[in-house]
């Protein structure tokens, strides 16, 4: 089992906040379910101000 010291901060620690403002990425994968579910992610953050952007522009 995977443990992370404390304090310690991952990659899936990031949170919506911490977006804020950013420009994203979001590539999805699968069925039609995670295509519509990326999509509304995508009105999340552009809600929070974040730009939608190509994989080799975005900041997360």
């Amino acid at each position: 089992m995977h443990r992370r010291r404390p304090g310690r901060r991952g990659a899936s620690d990031i949170t919506i906040e911490d977006l804020r403002g950013k420009k994203v990425y979001i590539e999805s994968y699968g069925c039609t379910y995670n295509h519509a579910d990326a999509r509304r992610l995508e009105a999340i953050l552009e809600g929070l101000g974040c730009r939608l952007t190509g994989p080799d522009e975005a900041d997360a």
